[in-house]
């Protein structure tokens, strides 16, 4: 998740396709080796940054 971080911190927009590829890389494998989510529980997970 070093890609996220960086992205945060170089002010990259949260709608980047790259963010989006990442984040949609990251719940594959989260439902392939950790146990079964979907976008909306991913969000669920996060801390919300305001």
């Amino acid at each position: 998740m070093m890609f996220m971080a960086d992205a945060l911190k170089n002010g990259v927009r949260p709608d980047d396709a790259g963010i989006k590829e990442a984040i949609g890389k990251h719940i594959s494998y989260v439902n392939e080796k950790i146990h079964p989510t979907d976008a909306r529980a991913f969000l669920g997970d996060v801390p919300h940054i305001h």
